[in-house]
């Protein structure tokens, strides 16, 4: 089996934000795609209060 050295998510809503969130808290390379930019800015603003 391979190895996971990075985590895709599409899409920012709830439980995109969460996985993302999950994937970065446990070490891996994650990165976020979503089309709407204030759907982005307020998953990675949510994202941000819990790692501060």
């Amino acid at each position: 089996m391979t190895d996971i050295k990075r985590v895709g998510v599409l899409g920012c809503g709830l439980m995109g934000s969460g996985i993302a969130q999950v994937a970065a808290m446990a070490g891996y390379d994650t990165v976020v795609r979503d089309v709407a930019q204030p759907i982005w800015d307020k998953a990675r603003g949510g994202i941000e209060k819990i790692w501060t």
